[in-house]
């Protein structure tokens, strides 16, 4: 068994939002958080790995004769990865994302 950890990924993911955030509903309690986490996506998304790469990664972890057991698919991957293998309470993840929905 191996798990495979992608960061962004170019696909039809971010293209499907958009109609979300088209019509937004103003009586929506959540609307504000929706509207930073869109904003935040599309910008992470910006830079995204091409599908193509990362099932180049999941086509090698599936089919390699010398499996590892965490696979990541690009650098952002193998970035916040590593960040949070070496949290072991959660605090440096929850600081570095915390930002997100701001």
């Amino acid at each position: 068994m191996s798990i495979v950890e992608p960061a962004a990924v170019a696909s039809a993911f971010v293209g499907n939002v958009d109609g979300v955030s088209s019509r937004p509903d103003p009586n929506d309690p959540y609307a504000d958080l929706l509207a930073a986490y869109l904003k935040r996506t599309a910008g992470a998304f910006d830079n995204a790995q091409s599908a193509e790469s990362a099932a180049e990664v999941i086509v090698e972890a599936a089919t390699t004769s010398t499996p590892k057991f965490r696979w990541q698919t690009s650098q952002a991957a193998v970035a916040f990865a590593g960040l949070s293998l070496a949290d072991l309470d959660g605090s440096t993840v929850l600081a570095a994302t915390s930002g997100w929905l701001a």
